[in-house]
């Protein structure tokens, strides 16, 4: 259970993770109701052992030093109840459960990353995330294979993500933002649409809602289909007509083979749209390690006031994306208490930004 099953010199036994919390999987902890697990946790008040139930990923769990964290952990694994004693059988189960659980992951892992070296030497790989990263057939009189012809798509869709995302389609839409100039809204997906690409020329008629690309209009206030479906109808005419030049065609060769890998989020996290918002729920738990000791306030009464022990806590709410740090791998965001953070990619897109 505490051995390197997939044999890469990395520690990533599955005891190794459950303790020291590295497997980035908060159901690792969860019971077969969906439930945290909770362990005992014993201290000396007054002279006397004081024992107190602490659920995992709670406040006071989050509240627990890293050691006192692990010791728990490493008792939950080993059947070791508060006084010292052992059961083999205490636990047993969950971790029997965890454990295959793991081992079919690793094993699939293995399976994966063998499928795309072979698939990879063959030219026929390229995984854009639909789960069919096998592309054996070349279109008919096309000059370009699957792969490809795949690879390219996903290279524009990413542009085109980083000028026009998504999550835009809830704010309102129109023109905007430019300085000197009253416009907002489409106004900065204009100017990131020209820049991502230059040689298509994207039209605004009627000061907002409506985008055109030659013959083609694409309506944000029809009726008729949803902005969602209207976005990907202009994504999918942007594919359609950009032309990659000599230069890209170059970028494209050189991307690797999934866009799960490094560069591929390197064009993800381009932004040209300002900070956004994590929603609570949609990141890890991880500990507010910036903040000690009780905050200060211009206006205490009405700021109100937070516990002593708020250095260690856990971050809640919704966070705002500040920005990302190539050299640290690390992003910074800002909670709604206002207090900064530092936060490793796999705790705040845990699904993959």
């Amino acid at each position: 259970m505490f051995n390197d099953v997939s044999r890469d010199k990395i520690d990533n036994a599955y005891g190794d993770l459950f303790v020291n919390q590295t497997g980035k999987d908060p159901d690792m902890y969860k019971n077969a109701d969906g439930e945290f697990i909770t362990m005992t946790l014993v201290t000396q008040q007054g002279g006397e052992d004081v024992a107190t139930n602490i659920q995992y990923g709670s406040n006071d769990w989050m509240g627990l030093d890293d050691s006192v964290q692990k010791k728990l952990l490493q008792m939950h694994i080993k059947g070791e109840d508060s006084n010292g004693k052992y059961n083999p059988d205490s636990n047993s189960d969950f971790h029997k459960n965890g454990y295959a659980r793991f081992m079919g992951n690793v094993t699939r892992d293995a399976g994966l990353i063998k499928q795309r070296e072979h698939f990879e030497k063959k030219g026929v790989y390229f995984d854009n995330g639909d789960g069919n990263p096998i592309n054996k057939t070349t279109p008919k009189g096309s000059d370009f294979t699957t792969t490809e012809i795949r690879k390219g798509q996903a290279y524009t869709y990413h542009k085109f993500d980083a000028a026009f995302p998504e999550r835009l389609l809830s704010d309102s839409m129109g023109f905007g933002n430019i300085e000197g100039d009253n416009r907002v809204g489409l106004g900065k997906i204009e100017l990131a649409l020209k820049e991502e690409f230059p040689d298509i020329e994207f039209e605004y008629p009627s000061g907002g809602n409506i985008i055109k690309v030659g013959e083609e209009t694409f309506d944000f206030s029809s009726t008729d289909i949803s902005k969602k479906q209207q976005l990907k109808r202009l994504k999918d005419h942007v594919h359609k007509v950009n032309v990659l030049d000599e230069a890209e065609m170059s970028i494209v060769d050189n991307m690797s083979m999934s866009v799960k890998d490094e560069d591929w989020k390197k064009m993800r996290r381009k932004n040209y749209h300002g900070p956004r918002s994590v929603a609570e729920g949609d990141y890890l738990a991880f500990k507010n390690e910036n903040v000690s000791g009780m905050p200060t306030f211009e206006n205490p009464e009405t700021e109100g006031r937070y516990e002593e022990n708020y250095g260690t806590n856990s971050v809640t709410g919704k966070l705002e994306v500040i920005a990302y740090e190539e050299e640290t791998k690390m992003y910074t965001v800002k909670d709604e208490r206002g207090n900064e953070h530092q936060v490793d990619e796999d705790t705040l897109y845990p699904n993959g930004i």
